[in-house]
């Protein structure tokens, strides 16, 4: 099976589909998440899902870098130049008058607390 999601690496480079069935009958699919969710409820359903996941343990996301959401700018960019790699995390800084400006527009009650250290 060959699966291509997303395209954050740009356009696949041509390939031999013929290759697949040599190999005995594998095949290619280019999921989208729109197909699996195209209904507002299925794609709260499957973020409830994944949180309930995450959370029990049973999945371990590397926290390759927290930054201050101040310097969102900068990691913008960095993202940008990909210049990153893994789950980079904005910190919200309650000082902040950036943060609490951003930080108004979240309901704290639906925010699941993560331990960033």
């Amino acid at each position: 099976m060959f699966v291509s999601f997303g395209s954050a690496s740009g356009q696949i480079e041509a390939f031999n589909l013929g290759l697949l069935s040599t190999k005995g009958s594998l095949f290619a699919t280019r999921p989208s998440l729109h197909t699996y969710s195209a209904k507002r409820e299925d794609l709260e359903k499957m973020a409830r899902e994944l949180f309930r996941i995450v959370a029990s343990g049973a999945v371990k996301i590397p926290l390759h870098q927290a930054r201050p959401l101040d310097d969102v700018v900068n990691v913008h960019h960095a993202l940008e130049g990909r210049e990153t790699t893994g789950a980079t995390v904005l910190v919200p800084n309650k000082r902040s008058p950036r943060s609490k400006r951003l930080c108004s527009f979240v309901a704290l009650s639906e925010v699941q607390q993560f331990d960033l250290k």
